[in-house]
């Protein structure tokens, strides 16, 4: 099992971060058009039913890069991360949080660990690792400079909630969370644009939270699917080429793809300094 972080470690967490920490009390046939660049002041939400994705990604000695389909009934309340969490949906792929040791509730604010084939998850336990959360890309803020909990951060129609490890203690140690921007798509090519963005803070006594606007990344693998389901074979794998001359791109050619939805993946490494996360978005050809 994991280390569990300490109760003094994630008060101080809490205390000096004004990120969207998981830890902390303040972490699509879908409509991907909505990337956030970075941070965003959140909005209402809908009460309507929503259709969302959640992506949960540990090392390698740990978890899986996992995508989750996960659907939510009409409310009578604006939807959070936090009911996503809480899905029928997510208990289905075998996942539970928890926070202290107990598990999430209507009630929580945050979580230090993730439970998955009765293993717990708590990230590496050195400086300030833990899990944190993004959604479509960007860090939910609740009031300037004050990352939204998982009960505050309100989910739409189409968004992507990506759940994964970071460590933000220095910015060579920061995770770089990727993203892939779909340029154009027909039925014999893809390409695609893959860019990262990663946060760090210090030093103190005011722990300033830095984050950087997404910028392109080479060198990764980039795999594309038939539909959601990345557990099998893919169509084609291609790499993110280098930054010199090519910006990141990502080049599908000689295809023949169908009408219907498909998947691009881009596979990151938790064994580098520093991480890398992987990312999935999706396109449909007509």
């Amino acid at each position: 099992m994991s280390k569990i972080h300490s109760a003094s470690k994630i008060l101080m967490i809490i205390a000096c971060l004004a990120m969207v920490f998981a830890l902390s009390a303040g972490v699509s046939a879908l409509d991907y058009n909505k990337e956030y660049n970075t941070s965003y002041s959140i909005g209402s939400g809908t009460t309507a039913a929503v259709d969302v994705l959640v992506t949960i990604e540990s090392d390698s000695s740990g978890l899986p890069f996992t995508v989750v389909p996960v659907h939510l009934n009409s409310s009578s309340s604006p939807h959070m991360v936090l009911d996503a969490l809480l899905s029928s949906d997510i208990a289905a792929a075998g996942f539970s949080f928890y926070n202290a040791g107990t598990p999430l509730s209507a009630t929580s604010t945050y979580f230090d660990s993730i439970k998955y084939n009765n293993v717990y998850y708590t990230g590496n336990g050195t400086g300030y690792s833990g899990w944190c959360f993004r959604i479509n890309g960007g860090f939910p803020q609740q009031s300037p400079g004050w990352g939204a909990s998982i009960a505050t951060a309100p989910i739409d129609n189409g968004d992507v909630i990506a759940i994964y490890l970071d460590d933000p203690i220095a910015q060579n140690k920061s995770t770089r969370f990727t993203r892939a921007t779909v340029d154009s798509a027909t039925a014999n090519a893809v390409q695609v644009t893959v860019t990262e963005s990663h946060q760090s803070f210090g030093p103190g006594p005011n722990y300033t939270w830095n984050i950087t606007n997404f910028a392109p990344i080479g060198g990764l693998t980039v795999k594309l699917y038939s539909g959601m389901n990345i557990s099998g074979t893919p169509i084609a794998t291609t790499t993110s080429l280098s930054l010199q001359n090519y910006e990141g791109k990502a080049y599908f050619n000689n295809l023949s793809l169908s009408p219907g939805t498909y998947s691009i993946v881009v596979c990151g490494n938790y064994n580098t300094t520093p991480p890398i996360s992987s990312c999935i978005t999706t396109f449909t050809i007509q």
